[in-house]
């Protein structure tokens, strides 16, 4: 019987990686210049609102989100 760590390398040396989907760029991909500053306004609108209402970590997601469409 082969071992843990044989096996372990099997799988490394086999090339297995865990990769997400990213639906995020590719939606980037697919939108235009105009609806991708759209939907950063609508975000950064997101933000501003959530800080107001309190909630700090929304508003760092909403404004980290997007970021990701510069």
């Amino acid at each position: 019987m082969k071992s843990n760590s044989q096996y372990k390398a099997l799988i490394k040396n086999l090339g297995f990686n865990k990769s997400k989907y990213d639906l995020l760029k590719d939606y980037i991909k697919v939108i235009s210049s105009i609806e991708q500053t759209q939907v950063i306004k609508k975000l950064e609108e997101a933000s501003q609102n959530k800080y107001i209402l309190g909630d700090l970590q929304g508003s760092i997601r909403a404004l980290r989100r997007s970021e990701k469409y510069y």
